[in-house]
């Protein structure tokens, strides 16, 4: 072989190697869970539709459609320190030590939305509600005692407002989880290839 034909083959080959990286997606540790994960899941074996999943060390991958989740997904890298920032607020918020009739608020055989928090290692905790799904319909209101059909809004609002405190600090908790992960979202991502799979120590 020439040098010539020697040297555009090995520029063949890095321009290959640079088009295949710049089409791989950017992956988290391989033996990390994710920090953070918010998607829809129902009862059964239904697959999850993932929204927003964060890794400790700072790969964040994010459905174009942050209303129904699921594929097409964006990726890109944040700074690690804005995850634990948050999971050290939520920590020092007591929401680690909370208990499942404290966070979990859904009726059978109902779609929901669910957070997944893992602070470290050790430290792990979930929120699940179908409340952001039922009330996408403007007559339907979600409450302590499951979800009620209500084409009032001034009646929809006295019920709010009457309801278990309990169950409306849920709800204030969870607004203000959901607004802080939203908030970690970057403003542009590459497109990430393959299939968007997520393990925590429960599982």
């Amino acid at each position: 072989m020439k040098p010539s034909s020697r040297l555009l083959s090995v520029l063949s080959l890095v321009l290959l190697a640079l088009a295949s990286c710049a089409l791989s997606p950017v992956h988290a540790e391989s033996d990390a869970s994710p920090a953070i994960a918010v998607s829809i899941d129902s009862h059964g074996p239904t697959t999850h539709q993932a929204l927003t999943i964060i890794w400790p060390d700072g790969t964040i991958v994010w459905s174009k459609d942050q209303e129904k989740g699921g594929p097409p997904y964006l990726t890109a890298k944040i700074d690690p320190a804005k995850t634990t920032a948050l999971l050290d607020k939520l920590e020092k918020d007591g929401v680690f030590k909370k208990t499942s009739d404290d966070l979990v608020h859904l009726g059978p055989d109902a779609s929901y939305h669910r957070i997944d928090l893992l602070r470290g290692k050790q430290e792990y905790t979930y929120l699940a509600s179908w409340h952001e799904l039922s009330e996408r319909n403007p007559n339907v209101i979600a409450t302590s005692h499951g979800i009620q059909s209500e084409p009032d809004k001034a009646k929809r609002e006295k019920l709010i407002a009457s309801d278990d405190p309990a169950y409306k600090s849920f709800r204030t908790l969870w607004k203000d989880i959901r607004t802080s992960i939203t908030g970690l979202i970057p403003k542009d991502g590459k497109p990430y290839q393959g299939e968007l799979k997520w393990e925590f120590p429960r599982d």
